[in-house]
C-alpha cells in the first residue's frame, strides 16, 4: 500500500486509468466507474478483489508505464516484500487429488479436510 502513497495525484490518476485497461494478459480490467473517486486504500482493495496475488505484478507493470522505475526498485528491494507465486492449476490439481478419495475412506481413516493458509505480505 505504501507505494501508492508515493505517487503524485497526476500519477495516481494515470495508475487508475491503466487499471481500467488491459494491464496483463488474462487479467480483466477494473471498470472505470469503480475506480472514479476512489482513495488509494480503496484502489488497493479493488486490486485485491480483481487480481489477488497478481496485484503486485500488475502494479509493477503500471509503474513501468508511468515511468516510476524508482518505485519498482523500492518495491522489489523491500525487506517485507515476500510474494510466493502460486500456480492455480497446480493448486486445483492438488485439491482434486485430495478430494479424489471417497467420503467413506475419509471417514474410515479420519482424514481432515484440506487447509490452505494464505499469507499476504504485499506492500500494496
Amino acid at each position: 500500500m505504501e507505494i501508492l502513497w508515493d505517487l503524485k495525484e497526476d500519477d495516481f490518476k494515470k495508475f487508475k486509468c491503466y487499471l481500467s485497461g488491459t494491464v496483463l494478459e488474462g487479467c480483466r480490467p477494473i471498470p472505470r466507474g469503480r475506480l472514479e473517486d476512489q482513495s488509494r486504500t480503496d484502489v488497493v482493495t479493488l486490486m485485491e478483489d480483481y487480481y489477488g496475488d497478481q496485484r503486485v505484478n500488475i502494479t509493477k507493470e503500471i509503474l513501468k508505464k508511468i515511468s516510476r522505475n524508482d518505485l519498482i526498485e523500492r518495491l522489489e528491494n523491500s525487506q517485507w516484500f515476500k510474494v510466493e507465486k502460486v500456480d492455480e492449476k497446480q493448486l486445483k490439481q492438488k485439491d482434486r487429488g485430495i478430494h479424489s478419495a471417497s467420503q467413506e475412506e475419509e471417514e474410515q481413516h479420519g482424514i481432515p479436510p484440506p487447509f490452505y493458509e494464505w499469507r499476504d505480505s504485499s506492500p500494496l
